[in-house]
Order: C-alpha cells, then sequence, then structure tokens
C-alpha cells in the first residue's frame, strides 16, 4: 500500500510515462538523423555552386530539391526549438541563415499590394524568352498560332525563342506572323530570336555539342549598342516516360527502380558536366562584350547550380529583382523548376518580371520581363 501511494499515478502511470519517454527518445533520434542528413544536403547543394559537374556531378543532383531540402532543415530547426535542444537549434539555424541568401533565386516576397497595370515609360524594353519546342503541342498539334498570337498579345520589344522549328518554310511561315519584328537572320540550331529594333550582325557562339547552342544578335536601340545572347543549354536528356515515372511516383512499387535511376542518373551526370562547359563559354564571351548584355534561355538547370552561377556572373537575375513569390518555368516534375532565365547587364534596371500560364502548347512557360537602361558608358 504504501508503495501505491508513493507513485501518484499508480503503477499504470509508471508504465505510461515510460511509454512516452520511449517514444520521444525514438522522435528525437528520427529528427536528429533528419537534421543531420538535411544539413549534409545543404552543404552538398551551397557547394554544387563552385565545383563544376566535371569533378562531382552528384553533387549538381541534390540541387533539384534545394527548395524541399531547406524546408526540411527549417522544420528540424523549430522541433528543436520545441524540445529545447539549443545545440541542434543552431545547428540547423545556421544552415537556415545560409539559406536565406539564396532565398531570391526561389522566392520573392511581395510586400506591396498593387491594382492594376502600373505605368511604363517609353523607354523601359521588354523581353521575352520561351523554349516554344518546336511549335508543338502535348498531342503534337502545331502551335504556330499559339505562339505567335501570345506574342501579339504580350507586344515584347526583343523576342528569344528556343527549340525553334528547323525547317526553313516553317521558319519563314512563323517569320511572316511575326509583324513588325525583324528576325535576327542566323540559321543556328533550332534558335531565333526577333525585335522591333533594328538589327546588326549575329553569330553563333563555339564551345557548344550538337545537342546546345547560344548564339548573340547585337541590337541598337536608340543611340546605344546592346547585344542579347539566346542560349540552349544541353538538355536533361530525361525522356517524357522518365518524366511521368517520377511525378507519378511509380518508383514506389517498381522492383527494377534501382536500375532505371541509374539509367537517368547517368544522363544526368553526361549533361550536367556539357552544360558546365557551356556556361563556361558564355562566360568567356560575355567578359569580352563592350556593350550591355541581356542573356535570355532555357538553361536546363536550377539556380543553385554550377551552370547558373557561372553564366550569370556579373549580371542580374530579372526574378531575383522584379518577381514575385514563387515562379517556376518547366510544366513538368511537380511544378518545382526554374530553368529558363533573363538575365541583364548591371547598366539594366528590372521593372517587372512574369512567367505566363499557356496551357500545353510547350513544356516551357514563356517568361517576360520589363527593364530599363539606367545608365551609358
Amino acid at each position: 500500500m504504501a508503495e501505491y501511494y508513493r507513485n501518484p499515478y499508480g503503477s499504470r502511470g509508471h508504465d505510461s510515462s515510460r511509454r512516452r519517454s520511449f517514444w520521444m527518445i525514438l522522435a528525437d533520434t528520427f529528427m536528429w538523423v533528419l537534421t543531420v542528413t538535411a544539413v549534409i544536403a545543404m552543404t552538398i547543394i551551397f557547394a554544387g555552386r563552385f565545383i563544376s559537374p566535371e569533378r562531382m556531378w552528384y553533387f549538381s543532383l541534390l540541387g533539384l530539391v534545394a527548395p524541399v531540402v531547406y524546408i526540411t532543415v527549417v522544420l528540424t530547426m523549430l522541433y528543436w526549438i520545441v524540445r529545447w535542444r539549443w545545440s541542434a537549434v543552431l545547428l540547423a539555424g545556421i544552415f537556415v541563415m545560409l539559406g536565406l541568401f539564396h532565398m531570391p533565386m526561389y522566392y520573392k516576397l511581395d510586400l506591396t499590394k498593387q491594382y492594376g497595370e502600373p505605368a511604363y515609360d517609353r523607354s523601359s524594353i521588354k523581353v521575352l524568352t520561351f523554349n516554344v519546342r518546336y511549335m508543338q503541342s502535348d498531342t503534337r498539334k502545331s502551335t504556330i498560332d499559339s505562339v505567335t498570337r501570345l506574342v501579339r498579345s504580350l507586344n515584347p520589344d526583343i523576342v528569344c525563342f528556343q527549340e525553334f522549328p528547323l525547317d526553313r518554310d516553317v521558319r519563314r511561315r512563323i517569320a511572316s506572323k511575326m509583324v513588325g519584328y525583324n528576325a535576327a537572320g542566323t540559321d543556328s540550331r533550332q534558335m531565333e530570336c526577333f525585335t522591333k529594333f533594328p538589327i546588326g550582325p549575329s553569330r553563333e557562339i563555339e564551345g557548344f555539342g550538337e545537342r546546345a547552342t547560344c548564339f548573340c544578335t547585337d541590337i541598337y536601340i536608340n543611340d546605344d549598342t546592346v547585344r542579347v545572347y539566346n542560349a540552349h543549354l544541353q538538355t536533361t536528356s530525361v525522356t517524357s516516360d522518365d518524366k511521368d515515372y517520377i511525378s507519378n511516383v511509380q518508383f514506389i512499387s517498381d522492383s527494377t527502380r534501382e536500375k532505371r535511376f541509374i539509367h537517368i542518373a547517368r544522363g544526368l551526370k553526361a549533361n550536367n558536366t556539357a552544360r558546365a562547359h557551356q556556361a563556361e563559354a558564355i562566360r568567356r564571351e560575355i567578359a569580352e562584350c563592350p556593350y550591355p548584355v541581356i542573356l535570355c534561355g532555357d538553361f536546363n538547370d536550377v539556380p543553385v547550380s554550377y551552370a547558373y552561377r557561372t553564366a550569370s556572373r556579373g549580371l542580374h537575375d530579372t526574378f531575383s529583382r522584379g518577381g514575385h513569390m514563387y515562379a517556376h518555368t518547366y510544366r513538368g516534375f511537380f511544378d518545382a523548376l526554374r530553368i529558363d532565365y533573363i538575365f541583364v547587364s548591371t547598366r539594366f534596371e528590372t521593372l517587372s518580371y512574369d512567367v505566363i500560364p499557356t496551357g500545353d502548347i510547350s513544356d516551357h512557360y514563356p517568361v517576360i520581363a520589363r527593364i530599363k537602361q539606367t545608365s551609358k558608358q
């Protein structure tokens, strides 16, 4: 009887307390493993921006899920705050703070409420970049009319197309619908540039392989020359079947998923390495350019990648300056990837940035930015 009164909850309460302690120890262990794993993953993601995939190609793979990794670190930090484990809070908190410096690449907090269409003066320039998938819909129907109608409705001053049709008759047909635009006049593979401004010389950039290309065009805006680079970096070589396999989470019940993932990983390795070389070629070209630069294109890579950092060095990402909330430009992979970009020289101010939803006329969405030249050299 005395022993009963020494335990105010009785023996059943004592067992319940032990069970709770067991589950809390188990939860803490799981969360500690998750915290360490997420922190290591974030370290690899940060390092991947500076290390060429040619040296450590697998570093670039984690960049595909960078937002998920960051959210995981934030959640683990909140868990450890509730649990009053300050050493774990400090560990996760350091990486949460480091991640804040990369946040503008993915998420632009919109603190101002705007009503109606903002007014812009005539000195602003609208730039559109769009991977048009050879002007074909998901069902292989022609989207020439849809794309050209979209361009007319948006009325950009500069248009950069990637995966442009190769057939010359089709190219001429598209050009005839781009009323008021000058074509760059290049026969570069799968690329075209249209602009309302007078056009100067165009040429293809060296250092690209068979399945990627970049060309530059000089355009004359008022009394200044601006060089526009239109780039399509190496594709991921992930087939539509592979995309469906990942997006529909088929690998959960697939007994041969290891072979499938090895096949996908090998393709990603080769193409990540190719994009690294192509980004370096773009960087060398821009470094020698005497004019202000606009760099557009489908990079097939995420913002925390070596290719993004290398090609855009010294330029501004128009999303980071004029975007709002979260933006994705690729229609697939859970609508999580921003791989199409408009970069500009520091002599340009970004006034606005938008990704235009267009349905199935392509597997990418068009990106449009309004910029303004603020100085001349």
